[in-house]
């Protein structure tokens, strides 16, 4: 955290060239960087732990469910907790093969939504986003321009608005995972341009630590992304890859490790599940390709809708009786607080009415010293 002294004039941050000062500089936090673990279990069970405090609701979980390790990272936590939640795809780019045996494979648990977007309303949402959404510039480091320009904002927001309407209002999101655990890159071979060392750890992690994007960059600039298009549909979004946690555990383990394969631990995790993946492939989130030129979008749903929403007419019901106990329970604080006051004039009562005794005697004491000053000055004459 960095605190600043900022020049002012006329109550604005002034513009003409006077010096920043630095008042104070501190850390929130200090990752520890020995890689010293052997295996990932440790970070299995963080993460595990990490999707488990995150679906602590009153309202239902989805998770915007690609062809990549990482949703489907989340969707293996949460079967692994018997959890039921909805997942939403974009037709666009995806491996649907993967997909199918993805959904096939979570059972009865998910309620599994596939949208292929139309023009029509990827243009909706983009109009909707320059009028609602924080403006926000991407770092240019991995996307450039703006958050409203991006087509995968425009997809989020489809997905968003909808979730909404059908009160599923909790987001579990996988950002974060490539700054932390890939660096977009797998043994010295960058798969994105704005990679720092191609996921190739070295022995000293301080060596490439903290690396553009683990704090900022990309990492910023999607997190952004994510939170304000959320945002602006009232979605909370939250991100188990973000854990301190698991942060923490999968920067403990050695280079041998993270460099052994692309994603290690997920690939462990996967692979473990037996869940379908595609090894070693890096799947990007996109909202522009394959895109119906006009009309509406078509969604198409599979999976168990009734668990789903019985976790939403659950939770408008805790709402609901929640609404009545706490009127019930502001009834009783008002009758106790009637007694209260009604305690409090009585006693007030018997304070004046002791008062009043008191003057009284005061009074009868001072007339009878009154007496006998008197009495003593006749005796003195």
């Amino acid at each position: 955290v960095i605190v600043l002294d900022l020049p002012v004039s006329g109550g604005k941050i002034a513009q003409d060239g006077r010096p920043v000062k630095l008042l104070r500089k501190f850390a929130v936090h200090e990752f520890d960087l020995r890689q010293f673990k052997t295996d990932s279990r440790d970070f299995l069970r963080a993460f595990q732990q990490a999707v488990e405090k995150r679906v602590r609701s009153n309202h239902p979980s989805f998770i915007g469910l690609s062809s990549g390790y990482d949703s489907g990272a989340i969707q293996v936590a949460l079967k692994r907790m018997g959890q039921s939640h909805a997942s939403y795809t974009i037709f666009s780019t995806e491996d649907m093969d993967i997909i199918q045996r993805r959904i096939e494979w979570t059972g009865s648990l998910v309620e599994a939504n596939i949208i292929i977007l139309s023009e029509p309303d990827r243009a909706r949402e983009e109009r909707f986003l320059r009028e609602h959404s924080e403006h926000f510039t991407f770092s240019g480091l991995g996307r450039q321009g703006a958050l409203v320009d991006d087509p995968a904002s425009h997809g989020l927001s489809h997905i968003f608005r909808e979730v909404r309407q059908r009160g599923i209002l909790v987001y579990l999101s996988g950002t974060g995972a490539d700054e932390v655990i890939s660096d977009y890159g797998h043994g010295g071979r960058k798969f994105f341009p704005h990679s720092s060392f191609g996921g190739l750890f070295p022995e000293e992690l301080s060596e490439v630590f903290p690396w553009p994007s683990f704090f900022l960059g990309t990492q910023r600039d999607y997190l952004m992304k994510e939170e304000l298009v959320a945002g602006a549909h009232g979605i909370e979004g939250r991100y188990p890859f973000l854990d301190r946690a698991v942060v923490q555990e999968y920067l403990w383990l050695s280079a041998s490790v993270k460099n052994s394969r692309y994603k290690a631990p997920l690939h462990d995790l996967l692979e473990g599940a037996g869940y379908p993946f595609l090894a070693g492939e890096k799947v990007g989130f996109n909202a522009d390709y394959n895109v119906r030129e006009d009309g509406s979008s078509v969604k198409l749903s599979r999976g168990n809708a009734d668990a789903l929403q019985g976790r939403v007419r659950a939770a408008a019901q805790d709402l609901s009786s929640g609404g009545v106990l706490v009127a019930q329970q502001l009834e009783a604080d008002e009758a106790q607080l009637d007694a209260v006051v009604a305690d409090l004039r009585r006693r007030e009562a018997n304070v004046n009415q002791a008062t009043t005794e008191v003057f009284q005697a005061q009074s009868e004491l001072f007339r009878r010293e009154q007496e006998i000053v008197a009495a003593a000055n006749s005796y003195d004459e």
